[in-house]
């Protein structure tokens, strides 16, 4: 499992790196926001989304642990 975390830290930037550069040359000027503010909506938007749907999921405890 360690191992497979690890390997998350390169592959994440092999991916994110193109995708930030294409959001940079892309989005600038659309919607009058800057290249800038769309890299911090865009890749800002799926860890909050992610984090609350965690938050709903995830039990409190053992003792709220459906089983």
């Amino acid at each position: 499992m360690t191992g497979w975390f690890m390997t998350s830290i390169p592959a994440a930037g092999i991916v994110g790196g193109p995708v930030s550069g294409w959001i940079m040359g892309a989005m600038g000027g659309v919607a009058r926001l800057r290249n800038w503010q769309w890299l911090f909506l865009l890749e800002g938007i799926p860890p909050i989304v992610i984090g609350l749907l965690t938050l709903a999921t995830v039990a409190d405890g053992p003792a709220t642990h459906d089983g």
